[in-house]
């Protein structure tokens, strides 16, 4: 219990020493502020310049592969072979 009271003690005290010095961290930056309450936008809303051509229906292929009900004449072909 003693150890695992240590090993959190030394985790917190040198996760807090890691936290306050980071190189290459700027100190006393000036925070630069943008003010949009002087622009005024005076304009008209635009439409595409041409004519809108709606999509067409997706087409429909007919299936190029018959499926066929039975296969009895290769299968007696098959079964005189024998």
């Amino acid at each position: 219990m003693k150890n695992l009271f240590a090993a959190v003690a030394l985790t917190l005290v040198t996760s807090t020493a890691v936290a306050q010095g980071v190189p290459g961290q700027k100190k006393n930056e000036p925070v630069q502020t943008y003010d949009f309450s002087v622009i005024v936008l005076d304009g008209t809303r635009t439409v595409p310049g041409c004519d809108y051509i709606p999509a067409r229906k997706r087409t429909k292929f007919r299936n190029m592969i018959e499926v066929r009900a039975n296969f009895h004449p290769e299968m007696n072909q098959s079964a005189s072979s024998l």
